[in-house]
């Protein structure tokens, strides 16, 4: 009966990651051609602005800013209210790349782990091999994941899919290792015993 509700449980877990996945991907745009994608943003000077407070304002150096609107800004003359200047936009940071990367392993490793509890849970996975079957199962989801992102888009962008495709993939690498463990004849010291 545990088994028989664990296995239930798993089914709907399953059915909801899959169905959210896919209700999901009608709402999330397909990324731009690189080429189309606007890496600058037009802003009017108003009254009082400087240079420098511009580029504080959009995070920029001044230089790029200098660079970016060379008549605009030649000499030591003051902006002009009304003027439109071209402001660069920053490249995303790389504390930001790395926390996208950092949700992607997490969710690697949570259904690592998911599919790890179920084996457990049920029995399927004898005790004699968890940690090494918990081991390298996560280790190849690290490496499937960073396999996966060397030739993705060069920003990550967290969406669910992301979020759902790292967890559904964390929990397939660890999904085969308790078939395999009962294929290759794994089993509990306790669960063998004499036929009388």
């Amino acid at each position: 009966m545990r088994a028989a509700t664990l296995y239930i449980a798993a089914a709907i877990c399953l059915v909801l990651i899959v169905s959210m996945a896919w209700w999901t991907r009608e709402f999330i745009p397909l990324p731009p051609d690189p080429s189309a994608v606007e890496t600058t943003v037009r802003y009017e000077v108003q009254a009082g602005d400087s240079a420098e407070a511009i580029a504080e304002g959009f995070k920029i150096d001044l230089g790029e800013l200098t660079a970016a609107n060379p008549s605009s800004m030649a000499g030591d003359a003051p902006l002009q209210p009304g003027e439109t200047l071209v402001i660069p936009m920053p490249d995303a940071g790389l504390l930001s790349t790395w926390g996208v990367h950092g949700l992607g392993l997490l969710a690697e490793l949570v259904g690592v782990l998911l599919s790890f509890w179920l084996a457990a849970m049920t029995g399927i996975l004898p005790k004699t091999v968890r940690r090494q079957v918990f081991g390298i199962a996560a280790v190849l989801a690290i490496v499937s994941y960073a396999a996966s992102q060397s030739v993705a888009a060069e920003n990550p962008l967290v969406t669910p899919q992301f979020v759902f495709g790292a967890l559904k993939d964390g929990f397939m690498w660890s999904a085969a290792f308790p078939m395999l463990a009962r294929l290759l004849g794994i089993k509990d010291a306790e669960a063998i015993q004499p036929r009388a």
